[in-house]
């Protein structure tokens, strides 16, 4: 028996995990006419100089899933908010880009808020 078929049995709704969400929305999207993969957007550990090291070329704001739709190349990106997690400033001018260059993007914080999005851009 799985944790969420426990969860279920009890009657509680299983908190959703970050990481299994995006891992289950790539899969949903690369089943489905979509390649899609997890952007990794942490900062790199150095041991030889003892620290986290960013990328100073990267973007700010981009988000956790990044694709294509393979009927016609449009882009996608996804990003994920679960538990306490917030949409930052940076996040929001990106998804004002994305949507103004007619891309799709949207944010989600559980599996069921990703199905409603995606299923306007079904073709």
């Amino acid at each position: 028996m799985t944790a969420d078929e426990f969860q279920r049995m009890k009657g509680k709704k299983a908190k959703p995990n970050t990481n299994n969400l995006t891992k289950s929305i790539v899969s949903w999207l690369n089943y489905n006419g979509f390649v899609a993969w997890r952007n990794n957007n942490n900062s790199v550990y150095s041991v030889k100089q003892q620290v986290f090291r960013k990328n100073p070329l990267q973007k700010l704001g981009v988000f956790d899933i990044i694709g294509f739709r393979k009927s016609d190349g449009k882009h996608i990106e996804i990003e994920i908010k679960t538990g306490r997690d917030r949409i930052s400033d940076s996040q929001i001018n990106h998804l004002n880009e994305l949507c103004l260059n007619n891309c799709i993007g949207f944010v989600v914080n559980d599996f069921d808020g990703f199905i409603f999005c995606i299923r306007n851009y079904l073709k």
